[in-house]
């Protein structure tokens, strides 16, 4: 089956597929009035109603890894032939090149991903004589598989994947997927004055400073050499972040700093041990939450400790708003957002 309009396949972290359709409708509205046709984890499959907009939801979404054009589907070699014919054959030349990646969302059949890429890149030089090419492909196309239906695209984000921000000069060992800091960072919509006690190589506060005007963001971590290399990416677009050395317990901040949001990403324990032992170090977060955030300020943080986090929020007089359980390459946590009581 040809699509009649052209259908986008945004991919994403699974849990926060809301996320990518209110940026995408703000990117482009009109060109994205088609609505979503299919939604899975991490997946968003939207009709448009032309592609005029596309070129910017490559150059400006922030919540969204890969972008792929889907042109057909298809159930058999048979409906896979027309489809190449009549989706690709118009814009391809026995000249171009192409490569295949496959992926398979369901399980049930015995073809692997490379079982799949191998039979369509097979047809594709049979029918429409193209040339493999595993470096630089005219071509990238995107086939995947889906109790019995199979979906080919165009690969639009190959090569670099949208989470690969241009300012990461440096990154740490337990470094936050800029997807989800842009996330939390939305969830402070508002907020003016912003603190991440946590800040590692500075992706919270670059974030929110790209996605957000008119703001103040403070940024602190324990290791100097995450502050010198938070400080390094933070000069590629001259942002109003003001960094320093800290451990959470000695902050050279007035204890009435009245922030309007602290965002930050605590350690998991996972591949760095906290000083102090985690919960003490949890414990700390909230303290300082309690004393610097103004009435009705937010804490909003990542972790996969939630019994903790609601027994502390207990404990300091903050109200549970929000939670958002994620999948980040199989760990999975949860986005709080923490509201503190008047």
């Amino acid at each position: 089956m040809i699509y009649s309009h052209p259908v986008v396949l945004l991919t994403t972290v699974p849990g926060l597929e809301q996320f990518v359709l209110e940026e995408t409708l703000s990117i482009g509205k009109d060109c994205f009035g088609g609505g979503v046709i299919k939604r899975n984890r991490g997946r968003l499959y939207i009709l448009l109603k032309d592609d005029s907009c596309i070129s910017d939801l490559v150059y400006l979404a922030r919540t969204v890894e890969h972008v792929r054009i889907l042109l057909c589907e298809f159930e058999s070699v048979e409906e896979l032939d027309e489809c190449l014919m009549r989706a690709i054959s118009g814009f391809s030349s026995k000249y171009m090149t192409f490569s295949v990646s496959a992926e398979r969302i369901t399980k049930e059949i015995d073809y692997t991903s490379l079982d799949i890429a191998s039979i369509v890149g097979k047809r594709v030089e049979k029918i429409l004589g193209l040339k493999v090419s595993l470096d630089f492909p005219d071509l990238p196309l995107f086939v995947e598989y889906e109790a019995g239906t199979y979906r080919l695209g165009l690969e639009l984000t190959k090569y670099m994947s949208l989470r690969d921000r241009p300012y990461r000069f440096f990154i740490h060992k337990s470094a936050l997927n800029p997807i989800i800091a842009n996330v939390m960072c939305r969830l402070a919509h508002g907020s003016t004055l912003i603190y991440d006690p946590f800040c590692g190589s500075g992706t919270i506060p670059i974030e929110c400073c790209l996605s957000e005007k008119n703001i103040e963001v403070l940024c602190s971590d324990v290791d100097y050499y995450n502050v010198r290399g938070a400080r390094d990416n933070v000069a590629t677009f001259d942002l109003p972040i003001n960094l320093f050395v800290a451990d959470i317990l000695h902050l050279p901040l007035r204890e009435n700093a009245a922030f309007d949001s602290i965002i930050t990403n605590p350690p998991f324990g996972l591949r760095e041990k906290a000083l102090g032992g985690l919960r003490n170090v949890y414990r700390m977060l909230f303290a300082l939450a309690s004393k610097m955030l103004r009435k009705g300020g937010r804490l909003i943080l990542l972790s996969n400790r939630k019994r903790m986090i609601i027994e502390l929020a207990s404990n300091y007089g903050f109200t549970v708003r929000r939670r958002i359980g994620i999948n980040e390459g199989g760990v999975f946590s949860t986005i709080f957002v923490l509201e503190k009581e008047g």
